[in-house]
């Protein structure tokens, strides 16, 4: 019989593993637990659970897959008390949630949560509860934030803190259309726990009764669990003893056969209670002692211990990680420190060299702007127009005018255009028209020199030292300077002085 069995386990186990490689092989978008859940749910026994994680464990690929087996595996384990090897699958996935996904993290923290729970650490359970709330309120997994706040109420309850559990309850039902029927029927029963808690034990009593009912239909084995002793509960409190025996009778028989043995350990306390109430106290002392060692074998202290050491863990990696990214960091900042005083060097080197550039340049204007003499002498007619002319460009600004040509300034001289180009020629060496453009560029170097003529644009200088349009002034200026009268201006480095 029992090998029979175990050839239907693996029957059941391969084709389940052949459903979820099909799966996984599909599976590109939506991320799901409770696909994962419900293999799980259709496994009888721990060493089916253990087997279906570790065939899940070797044959899935994906990260978010191996987190969401791993959650599922710890929920199902720990329902049946074997809290251990839950934290021990979360440990695994633990370094990895922090940079998962909302879900994946929101899931995780339910778990944690629904295992500090059934370790009789409410407080603890809330911490981690919360946590799982305010992850999946970031996804749209409305179905799964509800049965977070259905776990929420419950741990309220037990807290004793029912307004709470009611606000928690509230929030559960306004999300009833996206629960499943199963979280559904969930809330009812703990809305109905609240209210047997808070004194309101008809109300209770009548939903209980119903929904024991219902699990002939639909079945839920933990639901129908925890239904009678909740039930039960309520007969101890209306002194309708002989009643709640039965029901924690009910529940404790169906609670062993499915290998649920923290409830075994819930319903042998109340049992051992109820019997004391009616002075049976061999059977009282009985239960307890069974309670005593169902308790001592779940080690539900050293889980509750074993969970902290576990938030420890994740705090000291957490730690590490934070000093790797510091040291990280330094590295970069040291790195960023040496390309920057090399840029720095790079800029003061490029600097330095176009100041050199600037102090050739400026020379070179500087010299263009003493005009070339002739090495033979002049004779007195001739030196005697120079001379002239050069009291007229000079003191006059006669170069000025834009309208200046060779004619009108040798009518100005009193002489003939003819003479006066010949006496240009023997004494610069240069025609008419290069000597008034020489004149002009060396009054702009003058103004651009000046800050108190940066209010003036290159066009306006230009049409102040006597050039009729901007291209003639800058095609001049380059030609006789080198350079353009802009780059002059944003490079000169010190007031141009006049070479005479």
């Amino acid at each position: 019989m029992r090998s029979l069995r175990c050839i239907l386990l693996l029957f059941q186990l391969v084709l389940s593993n052949l459903v979820l490689s099909q799966v996984e092989d599909e599976w590109r978008g939506e991320l799901d637990l409770d696909f994962f859940v419900q293999k799980y749910d259709s496994c009888d026994s721990k060493e089916a659970l253990d087997f279906v994680y570790e065939i899940n464990d070797s044959e899935l690929v994906k990260k978010e897959h191996i987190q969401l087996n791993a959650i599922a595996y710890a929920k199902s384990i720990s329902r049946i008390g074997d809290h251990t090897k839950a934290l021990e699958a979360l440990s695994l996935i633990r370094g990895q949630v922090e940079s998962s996904s909302h879900y994946i993290q929101g899931e995780f923290y339910g778990a944690l949560g629904g295992i500090s729970y059934s370790s009789e650490s409410p407080v603890e359970a809330e911490t981690y509860l919360l946590k799982s709330v305010k992850y999946l309120k970031r996804t749209h997994k409305k179905g799964e934030l509800q049965a977070k706040y259905i776990s929420l109420g419950m741990v309220a309850t037990a807290l004793e803190d029912y307004e709470k559990a009611k606000e928690y309850y509230t929030k559960a039902h306004d999300l009833v259309k996206y629960g499943s029927n199963k979280s559904n029927l969930y809330l009812q029963l703990n809305m109905a726990l609240t209210e047997s808690n808070s004194g309101n034990y008809e109300y209770a009593k009548r939903y209980f009764l119903g929904a024991l009912e219902l699990f002939k239909t639909a079945p839920d084995v933990y639901a129908e669990i925890r239904t009678y002793g909740n039930l039960g509960d309520i007969y101890v409190r209306q002194d309708s003893l002989v009643f709640a025996e039965e029901l924690y009778t009910k529940g404790l028989n169906l609670a062993e056969k499915k290998g649920f043995l923290l409830e075994g350990v819930r319903f042998n306390l109340s049992l051992s209670d109820l019997h004391a109430k009616l002075n049976n106290y061999p059977l009282a002392y009985n239960h307890r002692l069974v309670y005593d060692s169902l308790r001592s074998a779940l080690e539900l202290d050293q889980v509750a211990r074993e969970m902290k050491d576990l938030e420890k863990q994740h705090e000291i990696h957490l730690k590490n990680i934070e000093i790797s990214a510091q040291q990280e960091r330094n590295t970069i900042l040291g790195i960023s420190a040496v390309i920057l005083l090399l840029l720095v060097l790079f800029l003061v080197f490029q600097w330095r060299a176009l100041q050199q550039k600037n102090k050739v340049l400026l020379k070179k204007i500087t010299s263009a702007k003493e005009h070339r003499k002739s090495k033979k002498p002049l004779s007195n007619d001739k030196q005697v127009l120079i001379d002239n002319l050069e009291k007229l460009m000079n003191d006059g600004k006669f170069f000025k005018n834009p309208n200046v040509n060779l004619e009108r300034t040798a009518k100005k001289l009193n002489s003939n255009r003819s003479y006066l180009s010949e006496a240009i020629n023997d004494c610069y060496e240069i025609g008419f028209s290069r000597l008034l453009n020489d004149l002009r560029v060396n009054e702009s170097l003058e103004l651009l020199s000046n800050v108190k003529y940066d209010k003036y644009s290159i066009e306006g200088i230009a049409n102040m030292v006597g050039f009729s349009s901007i291209s003639s002034f800058n095609a001049n200026f380059k030609s006789i300077t080198g350079i353009t009268p802009s780059y002059f201006r944003k490079n000169r480095t010190t007031h141009l002085k006049t070479g005479s």
